[in-house]
C-alpha cells in the first residue's frame, strides 16, 4: 500500500514538472508571438518591450526558441529577438554572434547592438568581421559594440577601420569620398580621429560630399565641429547651408557660438536653410536662440491672417520648414486647415505633419478634412495623420490608395510616398501600388518601387521584375533594390541579366540586390561584375561574394584583392 501510494505521489510529481515546463514553454512562444505584433499604437509598442523584458527575465530557458525565431517570417519577430537574447546576457552570446550572420539587416544591427551592451570580449572576432558589412547601421553598432567592449583587439580594429575611411577621403574618387564621409558619420563618435578631414570635406569640390560633411561632423566631432559648420553656413549651396544648421542643431547647447550666424540664416532666401536654422536654434536652447525663434513664428502666424493668398501660403510653409520648433503655430495652423483656398489647406495639412506629434492636438481637425473636396488637401491630410499618430495609419490608407488614380501626377506622387513612409502597415495598398508601377509617371512609378520596398510583400516580385525594364533608370534601381529584399531565389535570372544594363546607379543597386538575396546561382555574374569599371559596381560585388560566403567565392574576392594591391 505504501508503495503504491509513493508511485502515485511520484507521478503526480512528474506531471507537475512536466505541466511547469510545457507552462514555461508556452510562455516563451507566446512571449515571442508578441514581438511580431504589427499594431504600430503606444500600447502595441509598450506591449512589444515588456516582451522582450520578460524573455530577458526568462533568460536561458528562451534561448533555443528565440534562436529558432531568428528565421520567423515575421520581419519584427526577427528583429526583436536579439535584442531579447541581449538581455539574457552573456549565455546568449553565440546565438547573437550567429545573428550577425543573418540576412535581415535589420536582426544584424540589433545583435550587433546586444553584443556591445552584454560586452563580452569572445565576441570581438565577429563584430570585427561585421565592419565590413555593407549596411551602414549594422557597421555602425559593430563599431560601437567593439569601442564598449574596449579590448586591445577591439579597439584596434575600430581605428584601423577609421584610418581607412580618413584616406578614402583623399580619394579622386567623389564616389569614394562620398561612401567614406556617409560610413564615418555611421560609426559615430569612435570616429573622432577624422573630424580634421571632415572639415576638409565641408570644401570639398563635389557637391554631394559637401553636404554629408555637416551631418558627419556633428555626430563625430561636437563641439569641435562648431566653428567649421559656422562657416559652411555660408556656402554657395543652399542644401550645404540647410545641413549645417541641421548639424549644429544636432550638437545642441556646446554650439552657441553658431547662435549669431543662424539668426542670420532665419533670413536665408532658402526655405531649407531657415527651417534649419530654426530647428538648430530650439535646440541650442539659450535665451538669444529662443527668443529668436519665438518672434520668428509669432511673425509667420500673424501672416497667416493676411489677406492675400501668397502671403499665407509663405507662412505656412515657412512653418512646415521650422518643423517641431513651430509647436506654438498648431492653432493657428488648425484654422488654416478651413482656409478658402485650397493650396493653403493643402500647405497647412502639410505643416502639421511637418510638426509631428507635437501637432497631436490637430488629429481631430486632420480627420474631418479627409472628406475635403480636393484629393491634394485629403492626401496631405493623410500623410500628416500618419507622421502625427500612427494608431490612425489603417485609417488613411484607403484614402492614399484612392489618390493613387488622380489625374494630377503629384498627388499621386505624394500618395505613394505617404505610403512607403507608412511601410508595412499599407499591405492592403500593394495591388494599388503593384499598378502604379505602370503610371506614367517616372517618379510615381519610382516611388512605387520603393513603397513595395518598404511594406515588403513577395506577391510583388513578379511586377518588381517586369519594372527591371522600365525606361527610366531610377525605376529599374528601385526594383532591383526591392527584389534584394523581397524577391528571394525567383529573382536572381532577372537580376543577373539586369548587371549588364547600361546605367551604373542600376548596377550598383543589382549587386547590392544580389549580394542580400545570397543565392550561388548568383556568383558567376557576380564574380564577372568585379571587372566593372566602376569602383563602386564592384566594391558592392565583393561584398555580396563575401556575404555568399563559398570557396568559390572568398576564392574570387582573394585573387581580386590581390591584384588590386599589385596596381
Amino acid at each position: 500500500m505504501k508503495r503504491k501510494t509513493f508511485i502515485v505521489a511520484l507521478l503526480c510529481l512528474v506531471c507537475l514538472m512536466m505541466g511547469a515546463c510545457g507552462s514555461q514553454e508556452d510562455k516563451i512562444e507566446s512571449l515571442i508571438r508578441q514581438l511580431g505584433d504589427e499594431m504600430v499604437s503606444p500600447k502595441a509598442i509598450k506591449a512589444r518591450f515588456k516582451a522582450i523584458e520578460a524573455l530577458g527575465q526568462i533568460g536561458e530557458p528562451a534561448i533555443p526558441a528565440l534562436t529558432k525565431a531568428l528565421s520567423d517570417e515575421n520581419e519584427l519577430t526577427r528583429r526583436g529577438v536579439p535584442l531579447a537574447l541581449g538581455r539574457i546576457g552573456r549565455p546568449a552570446v553565440p546565438a547573437l554572434i550567429e545573428a550577425l550572420k543573418n540576412k535581415d539587416v535589420g536582426v544584424r544591427m540589433n545583435a550587433a547592438w546586444a553584443l556591445g551592451e552584454i560586452g563580452d570580449s569572445i565576441a570581438v572576432p565577429a563584430l570585427i568581421k561585421a565592419l565590413g558589412n555593407e549596411k551602414e547601421g549594422v557597421l555602425l553598432n559593430a563599431a560601437s559594440a567593439l569601442k564598449q567592449i574596449g579590448t586591445p583587439e577591439a579597439m584596434k580594429a575600430v581605428d584601423e577601420l577609421v584610418e581607412s575611411l580618413i584616406k578614402k577621403l583623399g580619394d579622386e574618387s567623389a564616389v569614394v569620398r562620398l561612401d567614406a564621409v556617409n560610413v564615418l558619420c555611421s560609426v559615430g563618435e569612435p570616429a573622432k580621429a577624422a573630424v580634421p578631414a571632415l572639415i576638409e570635406a565641408l570644401g570639398d569640390e563635389n557637391g554631394l560630399v559637401r553636404m554629408s560633411a555637416p551631418s558627419a561632423l556633428a555626430r563625430i566631432g561636437g563641439s569641435a565641429a562648431v566653428p567649421a559648420l559656422i562657416e559652411a553656413l555660408s556656402d554657395t549651396d543652399a542644401v550645404v547651408r540647410g545641413n549645417a544648421a541641421l548639424a549644429l542643431g544636432n550638437v545642441g547647447e556646446p554650439a552657441k557660438a553658431a547662435v549669431p550666424a543662424l539668426i542670420e540664416a532665419l533670413r536665408d532666401e532658402e526655405s531649407f536653410t531657415r527651417g534649419g536654422a530654426a530647428y538648430a536654434l530650439k535646440r541650442i536652447g539659450t535665451s538669444e536662440a529662443m527668443k529668436a525663434v519665438d518672434e520668428l513664428i509669432e511673425s509667420l502666424i500673424k501672416k497667416l491672417g493676411d489677406e492675400s493668398v501668397a502671403v499665407r501660403l509663405n507662412a505656412v510653409d515657412a512653418l512646415g520648414e521650422v518643423g517641431s520648433a513651430a509647436e506654438a503655430a498648431v492653432p493657428a495652423l488648425i484654422k488654416a486647415l478651413n482656409d478658402k483656398d485650397d493650396g493653403v489647406r493643402e500647405a497647412a495639412a502639410l505643416a502639421l505633419g511637418e510638426i509631428r506629434f507635437a501637432a497631436k492636438s490637430a488629429v481631430p481637425a486632420l480627420t474631418k478634412i479627409l472628406s475635403d473636396g480636393n484629393m491634394g488637401v485629403r492626401v496631405n491630410a493623410a500623410d500628416a495623420l500618419g507622421k502625427i499618430d500612427r494608431s490612425k495609419v489603417k485609417m488613411v490608407i484607403p484614402v492614399l490608395v484612392k489618390a493613387l488614380s488622380d489625374e494630377d501626377e503629384d498627388v499621386r506622387w505624394r500618395a505613394v510616398d505617404a505610403l512607403a513612409r507608412i511601410g508595412k502597415p499599407a499591405k492592403a495598398a500593394v495591388p494599388a501600388l503593384i499598378e502604379a508601377l505602370r503610371d506614367k509617371n517616372s517618379k510615381v512609378r519610382s516611388r512605387a518601387a520603393y513603397a513595395l520596398n518598404r511594406i515588403g510583400e513577395p506577391a510583388a516580385a513578379p511586377a518588381l521584375i517586369k519594372a527591371l525594364s522600365d525606361e527610366d533608370e531610377w525605376v529599374r534601381g528601385g526594383a532591383a533594390d526591392a527584389l534584394g529584399n523581397i524577391g528571394g531565389p525567383a529573382a536572381v535570372p532577372a537580376l543577373t541579366k539586369a548587371l549588364g544594363d547600361e546605367n551604373f546607379y542600376v548596377r550598383i543597386r543589382t549587386v547590392y540586390a544580389l549580394g542580400n538575396i545570397g543565392e550561388p546561382a548568383a556568383v558567376p555574374a557576380l564574380i564577372g561584375a568585379l571587372g566593372n569599371e566602376h569602383e563602386a559596381v564592384h566594391r558592392f560585388a565583393v561584398s555580396a561574394l563575401k556575404k555568399i560566403g563559398t570557396l568559390e567565392t572568398i576564392k574570387a574576392v582573394e585573387e581580386f584583392e590581390t591584384n588590386k594591391n599589385k596596381e
